[in-house]
């Protein structure tokens, strides 16, 4: 079939619905498109779906609407959630419930498998967006035209050299996300012909073989398991994200910037009724650090006296600006975005690259800790935010990075400890407390949720959000700072307090539990297992 003729369509007796042929030629090695018929998905005939034993029980589940639409459902549904797919395409579709499954969700979804029974077969009212064909030539598609592609127990069934040429075209249409799930065999130089009950099985190969493929194609790993419970050892599912679309690798300069005036952090600082906090924070920032910026005070309508220091300050501090919020109860998240409003308002005759999200119960006596994080910064590219050491006034560790345990409840590393050797090396984190935290300015575009209330799980939601966008968390203790933690928390009762924190939980569980179970595998100290 001629280049020409693979973009042409061809109508099939399919209730007046059209579908495309691409190239429909037999892998060296592979099985032919005949093969792949009702037997192979009914019937169990040279595969697992409604196989049956000896005594003809049925030991798997053949492959119809009912018994693959709900999982594919859920596969859909976690993927539309995190990566806000677009467009989106299945390889080796099958019947092509995924494709329904995703189109369900308003994501623009195709769907190519080299079965033209599967395809005349497929969901009525999706088969004008299907196509019959191999997915060695994807030609009919442009390039990076497909924000997420599926493969899932698809490449297997291709014979090297064809394989490679698969691969290359995945990769040449898919713009960010690549999911693939294959069975796994460990003795990569000699792929089992015969994996499971599936005949067609060819190119069985160990995950680290699988994933050389794809990185050797400019993907990197994020995750190792769509479902939350692990699969069996026969089987792996991996997710890719293509280096290109991750804003990490965009934009950002990899040389380090010299500091300058015109490279100010804007440092964001919140304020309610601090006075017995907020004078000392300043006045240490303004004495102990070394670099230059601009300080946003948030006043949340304090009634305490401290506005007096406060209009005092800002006057004879340089580069000091105080915001008075308008609206009573101002929390954390809320109390960001006014001063990040500010900033974009009145501060950009100054850029900053940076933005600095501080307590106002700190206090600094190293002089360099904030030239130290910008300049952690500007050395790594691909992190989006550097958090320092916290110790409490008495000199123990109060927070060496965050984590979670088991049960997705957040917590500091190391707190109450001896700031020993173990917590004081640079480390990547899942997450960083947003009492100090230095972030990248292009990150906050978008604010904070204003959705989590009483100063708990805003951090938490945005560095996993960061890290979604292909940033790293970095932990920097070579930048000390000490915290009072929790002082300056209002007249909110404790019960009060936790039942907020159970909701803000609830929330961020509900948004991101999904993902941070899913890439354990790629981020071994995404959990510890002790809180």
């Amino acid at each position: 079939m001629s280049n020409n003729d693979q973009k042409e369509t061809d109508t099939l007796p399919l209730t007046n619905k059209q579908v495309h042929y691409a190239s429909t030629k037999t892998f060296v090695g592979s099985k032919s498109s005949d093969f792949y018929g009702e037997g192979y998905f009914l019937n169990g005939q040279g595969s697992n779906y409604g196989r049956r034993d000896k005594n003809g029980i049925q030991l798997f589940l053949n492959y119809e609407e009912h018994n693959i639409l709900p999982g594919n459902r859920r596969i859909a549904a976690y993927l539309t959630h995190i990566y806000r797919p677009k467009t989106a395409i299945v390889l080796g579709c099958a019947r092509a419930y995924l494709v329904k499954a995703f189109r369900e969700l308003g994501v623009e979804c195709k769907g190519i498998d080299i079965s033209e029974w599967a395809i005349n077969h497929a969901p009525t009212e999706i088969k004008e967006h299907l196509y019959v064909g191999d997915i060695c030539d994807l030609s009919l598609f442009e390039k990076n035209c497909f924000d997420v592609t599926v493969a899932m127990d698809v490449f297997e069934h291709i014979a090297v050299p064809d394989l490679y040429t698969a691969l290359d075209e995945a990769e040449r249409t898919t713009r960010d996300v690549l999911i693939v799930k294959f069975p796994v065999n460990n003795d990569y130089l000699n792929p089992d012909q015969t994996s499971g009950g599936d005949k067609s099985h060819i190119s069985v190969y160990s995950v680290s073989w699988w994933r050389r493929q794809f990185e050797e194609r400019g993907f990197i790993l994020e995750g190792q398991a769509i479902e939350p419970q692990p699969e069996d050892e026969t089987s792996a599912t991996l997710v890719f994200r293509k280096k290109s679309s991750l804003r990490a690798s965009q934009s950002i300069p990899s040389a380090p910037a010299k500091f300058s005036e015109k490279q100010l952090v804007n440092i964001i600082m919140l304020n309610c009724n601090g006075i017995k906090f907020t004078h000392r924070c300043i006045e240490t920032l303004y004495k102990n650090t070394d670099y230059p910026f601009n300080l946003i005070v948030v006043d949340n309508q304090s009634t305490d006296g401290i506005e007096e220091y406060l209009n005092v300050a800002q006057k004879s501090k340089p580069n000091m600006h105080v915001v008075l919020s308008k609206q009573p109860n101002t929390d954390f998240g809320n109390g960001v975005n006014i001063g990040l409003q500010y900033c974009r308002n009145l501060l950009d005759k100054e850029p900053s690259p940076y933005i600095l999200l501080l307590n106002n119960d700190m206090l600094f006596l190293q002089k360099n800790w904030l030239s130290i994080m910008v300049q952690t910064l500007e050395n790594n590219p691909d992190v989006g935010i550097v958090s320092p050491q916290l110790l409490y006034p008495n000199g123990q560790l109060q927070y060496a990075g965050a984590t979670f345990n088991a049960q997705l409840q957040p917590y500091h590393i190391g707190r109450f400890k001896k700031p020993t050797t173990e917590y004081c090396k640079v480390r990547t984190i899942p997450w960083a407390t947003f009492a100090c935290a230095l972030i990248r300015k292009e990150l906050l575009e978008q604010g904070l949720d204003e959705r989590y209330l009483l100063g708990t799980y805003e951090d938490v939601d945005f560095c996993t959000k960061v890290r979604v966008d292909g940033f790293e968390v970095l932990y920097c203790p070579q930048a000390s700072v000490y915290h009072y933690e929790s002082d300056t928390v209002s007249d909110v009762t404790t019960e009060q307090f936790g039942k907020q924190q159970l909701a803000n939980a609830t929330l961020f569980t509900k948004r991101w539990a999904d993902w941070l179970r899913f890439n354990r595998g790629a981020y071994p100290d995404l959990y510890s297992e002790t809180s």
